[in-house]
């Protein structure tokens, strides 16, 4: 008997290590476009390059480009390699989230032959640095872009075609990384790193507005970002300035961390039920449950495939799963929600 039940447990064994090979083998086909790109884990990745400008004082100079990348997943599909320069995106993410948050932008805008680059900002997911002027983080990124080359030399990524994207507070970091990017951007203060016989220490420098030969020589206002695309955020407050020729929308009106969804259709949204009571429950038999305005009033339950409308035959549980149909949703119906 002792026999028999070790050659079950090695068979369970088995199957389990079958079941989590075949997990492995998925995800990797998942987040390598099918095994066309290869991810790269930036740590505190850092390159430089030059870019030619015209200042304020009608002077053409080459400037510096320092990208940095504290913490980021850098994707390259294959045929970018064949066929670079490519178009490439810097994707960051919202509130309380990571850069694999965004995954399931970066992995399609990949499988279409963008380089794509998924970043950490400050003291988010690996990035332990809370320092950083709003924006920043995600324009030192795309200046990572700007400067990538293979082992030849060869630029990887086309200078022209670079954009940016972010979801839900992103939209306002992307705002920022206009500002510091735009030729027309106004005055700020940054935090640069500076140097003196004293130490090295981080300090706010100022920033003059435009093209200001000061401007360019600490890497803002260079005008390297081209395009944008936002998701569960609004661009109408965006001053993008000259060097954008687009911005794309993602359900604008949708946040896909937040109960902030309107979808086309009504659809049966599960409410919490540690907020269900019998006084509400009274209220969907009465077809007077009105938590919104496009709420139907009445209260559902599920059997089977299908949605039962409580009634005065019915009696309320605790443990029961409710539900209202409505158009006012919640994160699970993002993908179903009016599009802007």
């Amino acid at each position: 008997m002792f026999k028999k039940l070790k050659e079950k447990n090695l068979l369970l064994l088995v199957i389990c290590l079958a079941v989590i090979l075949l997990s492995v083998l998925i995800g990797s086909l998942v987040q390598t476009a099918g095994w066309s790109a290869s991810i790269t884990d930036l740590r505190n990745a850092s390159n430089t390059g030059t870019i030619e400008r015209t200042n304020s004082d009608n002077e053409t100079k080459t400037y510096t480009v320092n990208g940095k990348v504290t913490s980021g997943l850098l994707i390259v599909p294959k045929n970018a390699k064949k066929e670079s320069p490519a178009p490439a995106i810097v994707f960051t993410h919202g509130v309380y989230n990571n850069r694999e948050m965004q995954e399931q932008f970066a992995i399609e805008m990949a499988r279409r032959g963008f380089v794509t680059l998924m970043i950490d900002r400050e003291a988010s997911g690996h990035n332990d640095d809370p320092s950083g002027t709003s924006g920043d983080v995600l324009y030192s990124a795309a200046k990572y872009l700007y400067n990538l080359t293979d082992n030849n030399g060869n630029r990887i990524v086309d200078p022209a075609k670079i954009a940016v994207g972010g979801h839900s507070f992103a939209g306002m970091v992307i705002g920022g990384t206009f500002k510091l990017d735009s030729p027309e951007g106004p005055a700020t203060t940054v935090k640069l790193t500076v140097t003196s016989r004293f130490g090295t220490s981080i300090v706010d420098t100022p920033i003059p507005a435009g093209n200001d030969d000061v401007a360019l020589s600490n890497g803002y206002h260079l005008g390297i970002i081209s395009a944008a695309c936002v998701a569960g955020c609004s661009s109408n407050s965006f001053a993008p300035g000259s060097s954008i020729i687009a911005i794309g929308e993602i359900k604008a009106n949708a946040d896909d961390m937040y109960d902030a969804c309107n979808t086309k259709e009504p659809v049966y949204v599960p409410i919490a039920k540690n907020t269900m009571t019998p006084t509400i429950y009274k209220q969907g038999v009465d077809g007077n449950y009105k938590p919104t305005a496009t709420a139907d009033g009445k209260l559902y339950y599920k059997k089977g495939d299908s949605f039962i409308a409580v009634s005065q035959s019915t009696t309320f549980n605790k443990n029961t799963q409710y539900y209202k149909l409505d158009t006012a949703a919640n994160s699970t119906y993002f993908m179903q929600s009016i599009e802007v």
